[in-house]
């Protein structure tokens, strides 16, 4: 190395190195605010990858494509993607890259069943699926214009309730959506809530009594005519998730309430 490439070597070092700080700082403050359960998709994030995804982009030309299926911000900004859009897809605004939807299938669910669904549709991701979530915070006044505004696009419906699947909301908003969006559906809407008997008191009765990610993945798998292998493979990697968790506890991010 020559005198004369040191200002340019400097100069590049230093280029990349606040490009591998900006995805940091972007990474962490998705990670600190992703308990408040306002983000609509799981996410997987890029700390400790930066410098991969910046090494790789910085050697692209701006008209090159790329190809990320796994911890995919980091690729996105180092690419020179927008942060802004990148921020409201994540948030599930129209405003996001994709539109801040699924394009494959609507997934309806409330309290800590929210939390199931988005792991459920982690796991469709992960085997080539999209789906979106929506958190009904609140049932009354009910509002589906988002919800309604997607099963529009999918064509298909997963609802699930900590409630009895008869006479709950999820039969309301079954009877509006099929109602109103009667001619985009492309299967019959799917709800998933308590069988229709007293709650058990007994814990060996309580399996399969409580909708969970496994169900909805089961139920989404149906709606979506899921291969077998790629069924399989979700339920694995659901099943493994699980192993660490008690019967009757709710998801360990869930903070209230019910």
């Amino acid at each position: 190395m020559n005198d004369t490439t040191l200002p340019s070597t400097a100069h590049a070092t230093l280029k990349f190195f606040k490009k591998l700080l900006f995805i940091r700082m972007v990474e962490e403050s998705i990670a600190e605010n992703y308990s408040k359960q306002e983000m609509r998709c799981p996410v997987h994030l890029s700390i400790g990858q930066e410098a991969v995804a910046v090494g790789v982009c910085e050697a692209l030309r701006r008209s090159d494509a790329i190809f990320s299926t796994h911890r995919c911000h980091a690729h996105y900004l180092a690419k020179g993607g927008d942060l802004q859009r990148m921020v409201a897809e994540i948030y599930g605004k129209a405003a996001g890259c994709c539109g801040g939807s699924g394009e494959e299938l609507t997934i309806e669910a409330s309290s800590y069943m929210t939390l199931e669904a988005q792991r459920a549709a982690e796991i469709l991701q992960g085997v080539g699926y999209s789906a979106t979530v929506f958190d009904m915070r609140v049932l009354r006044p009910l509002n589906l214009i988002d919800v309604m505004a997607s099963v529009n696009r999918t064509g298909r419906l997963v609802i699930v309730d900590t409630e009895f699947r008869t006479y709950g909301v999820g039969a309301e908003i079954t009877s509006q959506v099929v109602s109103r969006c009667f001619s985009s559906l492309k299967q019959a809407p799917v709800r998933l809530g308590l069988p229709d008997h007293p709650n058990p008191s007994s814990r060996g009765f309580l399996p399969g009594l409580y909708p969970n990610a496994e169900s909805i993945f089961r139920a989404a798998g149906s709606i979506l005519s899921l291969p077998a292998a790629k069924l399989n493979a979700g339920l694995e990697r659901l099943e493994l998730g699980r192993r660490t968790l008690a019967i009757d506890v709710p998801d360990p991010r869930f903070r209230g309430p019910f």
